[in-house]
């Protein structure tokens, strides 16, 4: 059983629509692995920004909530 690192607030407004429910991301994994790290490493601006990697996503078109990293693979892995 593995436990999840809830991070935030993801305040992005780019390409994704960013609503109040989404502010907190649950990183598991590696992303978890790899913000923990970046956090302990002095490094909080790599930290945020693996937020939105392996967080979610809405689009702002259709409205879907997709995983960024599972979008990522399935397009160029």
């Amino acid at each position: 059983m593995s436990t999840s690192l809830l991070v935030g607030p993801d305040h992005d407004p780019g390409r994704t629509i960013n609503s109040p429910e989404k502010r907190k991301v649950a990183l598991e994994g590696l992303g978890r692995r790899l913000h923990t790290r970046a956090s302990a490493d002095g490094q909080s601006d790599a930290a945020h920004k693996l937020t939105h990697v392996f967080g979610n996503a809405q689009c702002a078109e259709c409205h879907v909530v997709f995983s960024v990293a599972e979008a990522v693979v399935a397009r160029w892995g």
